[in-house]
């Protein structure tokens, strides 16, 4: 039995505009959105059996039909052999930081090394996986390059094209309610046309003056305009005001900020499960 791991960061986006192209490695998003130190580590091991099957582990807890599932059989075909995968996840599920991206890329990029094939296929396979299956957009992108990202092109390399803000912030993150269905967003005609023009907008004004005030700005914009927000997070960006700069995770019931990092995490703290991190510069990548 041959094993691996590998880790994923987790990926806030602050702003989106959702592009579906007929080539599926062109479609995602433009955006620009930051990725975390907490993210995905999935340890993958195989070996060869008389069959193909593919057990996947979040937790240690078993998932079925999972966006993970539909990379791993892109990138194994039709070859007989046992796949297990073990994810351990460092943040809230389906709370807009990315997680299925996160889990499927450091799975695939694993089993990739395993199986001695080219890391791009292992990165087409999660993307192609997350947009066919509407998990998500431009996250697997912006978890392969890491840092404060703007997704200026949609798609992965070499169809999309990511420019970074050069920084490291502490980023406190908070979880305030119930879960986001990215698939319901994603799927609903009348939530696209909104966020398709209101995502352009703040995309061009981004690539205009990339700074991190400017990001945070237009990710407060975003969240006032697109109407995906409680009254709750509304409030919570406008009590943070005197202490920095906040908005809402797309697509989550949930928020981050930057600035005062103690004062926040403490006035935080009343509204949900609090979360301190940093920003991760390096992206997917083999860590055993």
């Amino acid at each position: 039995m041959k094993k691996a791991t590998a880790f994923a960061p987790g990926h806030i986006s602050g702003f989106f505009q959702p592009i579906y192209r007929k080539n599926i490695y062109q479609s995602g998003s433009r955006g620009a959105g930051i990725n975390l130190n907490l993210g995905a580590t999935a340890t993958v091991q195989i070996e060869s059996a008389s069959k193909q099957s593919i057990e996947v582990l979040l937790h240690d807890k078993e998932q079925t039909d999972s966006v993970v599932t539909h990379a791993i059989k892109q990138l194994i075909s039709d070859k007989n052999m046992f796949v297990n995968i073990n994810i351990i996840v460092d943040l809230p599920i389906s709370q807009g930081f990315g997680l299925s991206a996160a889990s499927t890329l450091s799975a695939s990029y694993a089993l990739a090394f395993l199986l001695k094939i080219p890391f791009n296929e292992a990165i087409k396979a999660a993307h192609n996986a997350e947009i066919s299956m509407k998990t998500g957009l431009g996250d697997v992108a912006a978890e392969i390059i890491g840092g404060v990202e703007i997704r200026k092109k949609p798609g992965i390399p070499p169809w999309g094209h990511i420019q970074k803000i050069p920084g490291n912030w502490d980023i406190v993150i908070c979880t305030i309610d119930s879960t986001i269905s990215t698939p319901d967003i994603l799927n609903n005609s009348s939530i696209q046309k909104r966020i398709q023009s209101l995502g352009k907008q703040c995309t061009d004004l981004i690539i205009k003056n990339p700074t991190m005030e400017q990001f945070f700005t237009l990710s407060e914009k975003f969240t006032r305009k697109s109407l995906l927000s409680s009254k709750k997070i509304l409030d919570i960006i406008d009590i943070l005001k005197p202490f920095g700069m906040c908005s809402m995770c797309m697509l989550g019931n949930a928020v981050f900020a930057v600035g005062q990092t103690d004062e926040i995490m403490k006035i935080l703290s009343k509204y949900g499960n609090v979360q301190h991190c940093h920003v991760d510069q390096q992206g997917v990548r083999l860590i055993k």
